[in-house]
């Protein structure tokens, strides 16, 4: 006996057709679109085999099959967040001087010049469409101050009378 036509037209597909014309195409859509096409083939091929035959469940079983399998699909969009680090600006303290022994030159300690730096930090979340478009939005802004340690562009010998430090976490280096 021929089961009703009504068997094509499974709930799972109903939603999915009507998400049709929403379908992502963009690189990131990809791996879903794929995941969830090897879904529906599979779904197709449980229920070709529920046709034909009265199996108890047969329906039931296939879509919460296909419920399952579109649950691990990967979704989008997705989302990241990640930090941006400025230097606003940066001030020459002249009548500090640091005396340090390098990494790479404890024999003969050098001059450092003495900063006062200002610093941005910026948080952003990064939102990616399934169609791959990208929207950022700021999350979080400080600014800070601190002081940092540079060399010169010409080594100078330390002041007389200058006690070598050791340079290291307690005398940080300047970023630039």
């Amino acid at each position: 006996m021929m089961k009703s036509a009504s068997r094509f037209f499974r709930p799972g597909w109903l939603f999915l057709m009507a998400l049709a014309p929403f379908l992502a195409t963009g690189p990131v859509a990809h791996a879903q679109n794929a995941c969830q096409d090897q879904c529906l083939a599979s779904y197709d091929s449980c229920s070709l085999n529920c046709l034909g035959g009265n199996f108890y469940g047969c329906d039931e079983t296939c879509q919460n099959t296909l419920d399952s399998c579109l649950a691990i699909c990967p979704t989008c969009p997705t989302t990241r967040t990640y930090t941006q680090l400025s230097i606003l600006s940066t001030q020459l303290n002249p009548f500090q001087e640091g005396c340090f022994n390098t990494r790479s030159n404890n024999t003969q300690p050098k001059a450092f010049d003495h900063y006062t730096i200002l610093t941005r930090k910026q948080t952003f979340q990064e939102t990616t469409a399934c169609n791959g478009t990208k929207s950022t939005v700021l999350i979080g802004d400080t600014t800070s101050s601190s002081n940092c340690w540079d060399r010169p562009f010409f080594d100078r010998a330390c002041k007389l009378g200058a006690t070598p430090g050791r340079f290291g976490s307690a005398t940080p280096e300047c970023p630039f």
